[in-house]
């Protein structure tokens, strides 16, 4: 009976405990504030807001600790992202098959660590032309 109680609460800590903690770093490599905001296209007939807005300061980074497959949104299902630049510019990026990461913008693709650029604020319009 010990040795059934033993096994059974071993197995319950390993299923509680959840798996190997991953941390994912944003990193904004601008001269300009960033604000990021991240959508699930898929959750109804409008976007949604699928997670908190990230904010950066210029040559800052965001850190986020993962257990279940989040990247740097803390969700799973984003597959639209719009990176605002000074409240001035806009960058949307979109994945059409988050499977298969391969074809997306490289913020989708779950790296450990990813940076936003001047190359990508280069590629941002004015807000309100996009």
């Amino acid at each position: 009976m010990k040795i059934l109680l033993c096994t059974f609460l071993a197995c319950i800590l390993n299923f509680c405990g959840g798996g190997s903690e991953t941390i994912y770093i944003l990193r904004n490599k601008t001269s300009h504030v960033i604000s990021i905001d991240s959508y699930s296209t898929r959750l109804g007939k409008d976007n949604v807001l699928a997670s908190k807005q990230i904010i950066l300061p210029p040559n800052e980074f965001h850190e986020q600790k993962s257990v279940n497959g989040e990247t740097y949104f803390s969700e799973t299902s984003i597959d639209s992202v719009r990176i605002s630049f000074n409240d001035e510019k806009l960058l949307v990026l979109t994945c059409k098959d988050l499977r298969n990461t391969e074809s997306c913008h490289p913020i989708f693709n779950g790296d450990i660590e990813f940076s936003i650029t001047e190359e990508d604020y280069k590629k941002a319009v004015p807000i309100g032309e996009e």
